[in-house]
């Protein structure tokens, strides 16, 4: 069926088969019934067909079969644009309505929804995205399905859990927790930059950002109270000790305040203030013994506390000896005693607390004892004592020496003795005969050593060392030489005649012969005799010659032997060729020489005579393009010869000449993509046979074939032996007539109903000329049809399918216009918010092709819209498909609640309790105080600006309420903290920048006060009137008071007098 559900019938005559006894096949006539062209309709329908045979003798047959009709076109079905939408309100759904799709077919067909969702138009669609599905299905089974997403977004910001304070009043070291907020789209994430921990008294804000998963925030404040009332606490008592002097016996007092841990509630531990007496670096003397140590401890807040402990001296430290002798050696007498002096008076001590001439000295043994015998020690003791019996001791080895030497009378002369033919010779004993005596050691105990000892053997000269040792080791020694003499002369033996070659220069270089000579000697080494030869050797010889040896040994006695030397010539020539290129003449043939070939060829001694030969000459064009070797024999005078080779490169240097055929000019009337047409082949001249013809056309020689409608340029290339030439011919195929389209330029019409678009019937164009069909190249269309276009301009471009006439082609332009402006279904209604800052949900909108929504106050922006404050702004909405618009409006009146109730800064006072409190003036409604905490008075609870009486210490909460009819009841809180002086108890003025002034914190704020100062016996020392904390620890005379404890009233005026009193550590 086609795209209306008709099927016309076609001409099934020919595809019928008849045979007859008497009529040809070719004469027998065929009838249809129904007729070709017949049209029927409708999916499943049959419809018989009968076919009738007649041989013109009126005989006929016939025979039928079925047509049965079948719809294989699918049905067309377009969804709406997906849809995003945000939730209603505070739910976790919206409401959402669209046009449902309707499927279209050229037959019947159906449409239903064919998700599983369970959600259509105007159901409560959940958050998230949501696929629905429709589908329509013809009668014949065919079907077509579409898509789209609603997507249903939180766009509503957290909300605080009901019971949440706004503020909260602690002690230092608080930690808060995040509140709690609730939310449609979880996890719902809380943040904060500010700090949620608190160690300093103050009043803090921290600032909440609740953001749920969709992104949407809100911001909480609550304000924090923290106070402080509690002293710092060392973590330990430090205990008593016992410390030693150093060595100029004095304790320098280390930092203690580093030893202690102290923790405070409000202030970090860094910022705690430690001071400490006596200050660290303070020398304590040892005679001062027992010392007191106090550590303070304050706050920032001024609470202060203290510790005490006590430290011992002692004295450690010995005595030091700067110089004890050393070990000694001393020398024996005559009679080989020594006396022990007293060493005493070089001994120099030292001590840190005792001087050293109380210091006591004894040595061990004393002085006088007498020592004696060759090696006896004896160890001397010093022990030095300090007053407080601290000792220390040294000690060092006397040892006894007898280190007199022997004495020699008699010492030999030096000697001379004569080798043998061994080389050897007897060493005399030089002992005999020799005088010596000692001071101490009889002759008995005295050795007397020759070195070398004496005896045969000998050889070289010798150095003779004779030792007299007495018997404790002294040693006296007698050195003289022994010369051995060698007068015997060495022994040569010479090579018999040596036969040798002229070298290249027909020349010889005498050798060195040394090494050929058989040598010896009877003292000197062989390989240390000296042999020469005449001549020596690098003299240059012209023919045979004589060579005498001559060996020399160490004592200069020689001996000489000879040989004779006979010289000959050997050598063959160098024989040198060299690679040549030679050419081919015009027939074909080249001759080369030996000259050509040789290269310098040379010889040592036969120069002009050297006979050259070449074992091939003669070169043809076989030789062309193949490895020619030939080989060049080189012979000198003496019958020497030698050979080398050389690579001959045959080149047939002349070009083939190629004449080409004449450019043609062909017409042509037939309707076809190329025409035969024969080319003449051209005409070759080479002097080499075996060349190459062909054309880049056909790639052969001959060149005609089918040739393509224009000019179509043959190039013939011939190539033999690489050499080549080419030559060209023009060939031109020209149409009787040129070719020509014919179509509609431009085409306009309107979009189908609820479509976007235009299903629009295409009609090939009529052509002419030498065309044998066309063809639209964007939708590659070749024949009448319909196809759906979109709105706007399309352009069909028609090309003749003979690639030659492409560029005769035809345009049109078919232009889709929209007529269907969108529609609206629901604008938002006019609205009263209580908030500056908006979202306004879009209009409900449909139109056929998609559309844009903007507004004439925030333009595309209709999320995040900040209104002006307590107006009434009129929006309208504009919604465009491009070409069409539609317009609504809505009214908005925005009022702020942010600044609806806000009871202005929290106030700390000090002593004082009446202040103004000032809100801000509500723009819509009305506010009133109310006190939430403590016993406060508003003296005007009407208005914003107040005056509030009979403040009490601690917290006094005020609230400032705001009632809007757009935004109900609104609430702010301020809290005025009273509290005390802050008066401390300690203070350090020496000078280091911490504590010097003594400050009582809140003075400031009663300007009429009476401060006095007064010493443990009752005597004023420092009064202000009006102090303002310049007290720098100095009487009223300008003097630096003494570490101490004073006494101190503070009275104050104002509306509540009052008096304090108490004490202050003064502590430098």
């Amino acid at each position: 069926l086609n795209s209306d559900c008709d099927y016309i019938l076609g001409d099934f005559t020919g595809e019928l088969t008849a045979t007859d006894n008497c009529a040809s096949s070719a004469s027998i006539s065929v009838s249809q019934s129904p007729s070709p062209g017949t049209i029927f309709s409708g999916h499943g329908t049959i419809q018989t067909v009968t076919l009738t045979a007649n041989d013109g003798n009126g005989n006929t047959a016939s025979c039928t079969f079925t047509v049965t009709l079948q719809d294989d076109i699918a049905p067309a079905i377009s969804c709406p644009s997906d849809i995003n939408v945000p939730t209603d309100g505070t739910a976790c759904t919206a409401i959402v309505t669209y046009n449902i799709p309707v499927g279209t077919d050229n037959c019947n067909a159906t449409t239903s929804q064919s998700d599983l969702t369970g959600l259509s138009s105007g159901d409560p669609f959940p958050m998230g995205t949501t696929t629905l599905e429709y589908t329509v299905v013809d009668d014949a089974g065919n079907s077509a399905s579409c898509q789209f997403n609603v997507t249903v977004t939180d766009q509503t910001a957290p909300q605080v859990a009901s019971g949440t304070p706004t503020t909260i009043n602690a002690q230092c070291d608080t930690t808060i927790t995040e509140p709690v907020f609730t939310d449609c789209s979880t996890p719902v994430t809380v943040t904060t930059t500010d700090d949620v921990s608190f160690n300093d008294q103050g009043t803090y804000w921290v600032h909440w950002v609740a953001t749920d998963a969709e992104g949407n925030s809100m911001e909480f404040i609550q304000t924090i109270q923290i106070q402080d009332n509690t002293s710092p606490v060392f973590s330990e008592q430090l205990e008593n000790d016992t410390m030693l002097v150093s060595d100029v016996c004095t304790y320098i007092l280390p930092n203690y305040m580093d030893s202690v841990v102290v923790s405070d509630n409000c202030t970090p531990d860094e910022f705690v203030n430690l001071s400490q007496f006596p200050v660290p670096g303070t020398a304590l003397a040892l005679e001062d013994s027992p010392h007191l140590i106090t550590l303070f401890a304050s706050d920032q807040n001024g609470q202060s506390s203290s510790m005490n402990f006590w430290i011992v001296l002692l004295d450690s430290i010995a005595p030091v000896i700067l110089d004890c002798p050393g070990d000694m050696t001393v020398s024996t007498g005559t009679n080989c005693e020594y006396v022990i002096p007293d060493y005493s008076q070089s001994i120099n001590s030292t001590d840190n607390c005792t001087a050293s001439d109380l210091l006591d000295i004894q040595q061990t043994p004393t002085a006088g004892t007498v020592l004696s015998g060759h090696g006896t020690t004896q160890d001397i003791l010093y022990v030095v004592t300090d007053a407080s019996g601290n000792s220390t001791s040294c000690s060092f080895t006397l040892t006894l020496e007898d280190d007199t030497d022997p004495v020699i009378d008699n010492c030999p002369s030096d000697q001379f003795v004569t080798t043998d033919t061994l080389c050897q010779y007897v060493l005399p004993d030089f002992t005999t005969g020799l005088i010596y005596s000692d001071n101490c050691s009889s002759a008995a105990d005295i050795t007397v050593i020759q070195s070398p000892a004496p005896g045969p053997g000998q050889s070289g000269d010798q150095v003779v060392t004779i030792q007299v040792i007495d018997a404790v080791g002294n040693e006296s020694q007698c050195v003289f030489n022994v010369t051995a003499l060698d007068i015997l002369a060495p022994s040569i033996t010479c090579p018999d005649t040596l036969l040798r070659n002229f070298n290249e220069t027909c020349a010889f270089q005498v050798e060195d012969y040394t090494g050929l000579a058989e040598v010896d000697d009877n003292c000197t080494a062989s390989s240390e005799l000296t042999v020469t030869q005449s001549p020596a050797a690098g003299e240059v010889m012209s023919g045979p010659f004589d060579v005498a040896l001559t060996v020399t040994d160490g004592s200069g006695n020689s001996e000489t032997c000879s040989f004779h030397v006979s010289v000959e010539d050997d050598m063959a020539p160098v024989a040198q060729c060299q690679d040549l290129t030679i050419y081919l003449d015009e027939n074909g043939a080249a001759l080369l020489t030996p000259a050509m070939v040789d290269a310098g060829s040379t010889d040592n001694c036969t120069s002009d005579a050297l006979d050259l030969n070449l074992d091939q000459q003669s070169f043809d064009c076989s030789h062309v393009n193949a490895t020619n070797e030939v080989t060049l024999t080189v012979t000198d005078a003496t019958g020497n010869s030698n050979t080398c080779t050389a690579l001959i490169e045959v080149i047939d240097s002349i070009a083939p000449v190629l004449t080409c055929p004449t450019d043609t000019i062909v017409y042509s009337d037939q309707i076809a993509d190329s025409v035969m047409i024969t080319i003449p082949l051209p005409v070759v001249v080479e002097n080499c046979a075996g060349y190459l013809l062909e054309n880049d056309y056909t790639g052969e020689e001959d060149a005609s074939g089918m040739y393509p409608y224009g000019e179509t340029l043959i190039t013939w290339t011939v190539e033999n032996n690489g050499q080549s030439a080419q030559c060209q011919t023009l060939v031109t195929l020209v149409p009787d007539e040129d070719p020509v389209i014919h179509c509609d330029e431009e085409i306009i019409v309107s979009t189908d109903p609820g479509e976007c678009g235009a299903m629009v019937d295409i009609l090939v164009p009529e052509f002419s000329g030498p065309i044998f069909s066309i063809h639209e190249e964007n939708f590659d269309l070749t024949s009448d049809t319909s196809i759906y276009l979109p709105i706007g301009d399309t352009e069909l471009t028609w090309v003749p399918d003979n690639d030659f006439f492409a560029e005769n082609t035809c345009t049109s332009i078919i232009t889709v216009v929209d007529t269907e402006a969108p529609t609206i279904i629901e604008c938002l209604a006019d609205t009263a918010h209580c908030g500056l800052t908006l979202d306004l949900p879009l209009p409900v909108v449909t139109d056929n092709c998609g559309y844009t929504i903007t507004n004439s106050f925030g333009n595309e922006e209709h999320t995040d819209l900040t209104f002006p404050h307590d107006q009434t702004t009129t929006v309208t909405w504009t919604i465009s498909d491009g070409t069409n618009e539609s317009t609504c409006t809505t009214t908005v009146l925005a009022v702020d609640n942010t600044v609806l109730a806000n009871a202005g800064l929290d106030q700390s006072l000090n002593a004082t309790f009446e202040t103004l409190v000032e809100a801000w003036v509500p723009s819509h409604g009305q506010g009133y105080w109310t006190v939430t905490e403590g016993s406060a008075q508003v003296i005007d609870s009407a208005s914003a600006y107040s005056v509030v009486t009979n403040l009490g210490l601690g917290n006094n909460i005020l609230t400032w309420t705001v009632e809007s009819d757009v935004c109900g009841t609104s609430t702010d809180n301020v809290n005025i903290h009273v509290r005390e002086f802050m008066i401390p108890t300690a203070f350090s003025p020496n000078g280091d920048g911490y504590n010097d002034l003594y400050r009582i914190i809140g003075i400031e704020s009663i300007p009429e006060n009476s401060f006095q100062v007064f010493n443990t016996w009752g005597r004023k020392v420092y009064s202000a009137r009006n102090y303002t904390n310049e007290w720098d620890g100095r009487n009223m005379g300008g003097k630096d008071l003494p570490n101490d404890t004073y006494y101190f009233i503070l009275e104050v005026k104002g509306d509540t007098p009052r008096t304090f009193k108490g004490y202050i550590e003064l502590r430098r």
